[in-house]
């Protein structure tokens, strides 16, 4: 129903019929779908917020759109139309030189959270392409972003359901190492 980054781990929902799929397409074009991730951050985050910059997708990458200048000069480059982009985070914990997040995102752009996080200059640790040389971390091959929790309403009926992936072990090493 909706994919994850290459080295991002965690929940992916899947539609078991055409007709689960349609009622859950739904869902997400209603932004009705609940999408919770947990990141690890460079630096210290003294609080949360919301991030709702557009993106624009430039050669493998989301590019934030903060302005109508910056759209009309990626206009001019015959590059697509920013897309919206909401992300909400909020500290989990603080560690010595790094903060675990939890990011709910509204929409769901190429890299959303990756770039946003990194707009705002807390790239994702590990993850390269939006935080440079700099996001890398020993003993970790890849970015620190994990798909925490769905919620979706089931498209046979009843309660709204909600599943949780507990870290991998390699974040949770992680976890513990940079504390």
């Amino acid at each position: 129903m909706h994919r994850l980054d290459r080295d991002t781990s965690g929940c992916v929902l899947f539609a078991r019929d055409p007709e689960a799929w349609r009622a859950l397409r739904g869902q997400f074009a209603a932004r009705s779908v609940e999408k919770v991730y947990r990141a690890v951050v460079l630096g210290r985050l003294d609080a949360g917020g919301v991030c709702s910059v557009p993106l624009c997708q430039r050669s493998g990458r989301s590019v934030p759109v903060p302005d109508v200048e910056a759209e009309e000069r990626l206009r001019h480059q015959g590059l697509p139309a920013a897309r919206p982009a909401e992300t909400h985070y909020q500290v989990v914990r603080r560690l010595a030189a790094h903060t675990l997040v939890e990011v709910r995102i509204v929409t769901g752009a190429m890299h959303q959270i990756r770039a946003h996080l990194a707009w705002l200059g807390y790239p994702v640790a590990g993850d390269l392409l939006y935080g440079g040389e700099g996001a890398r971390l020993g003993g970790l091959g890849r970015h620190a972003l994990h798909a925490f929790r769905l919620g979706f309403d089931p498209p046979e009926g009843g309660e709204r359901v909600r599943v949780e992936s507990p870290l991998p072990p390699d974040l949770a090493a992680l976890l513990l190492r940079l504390s």
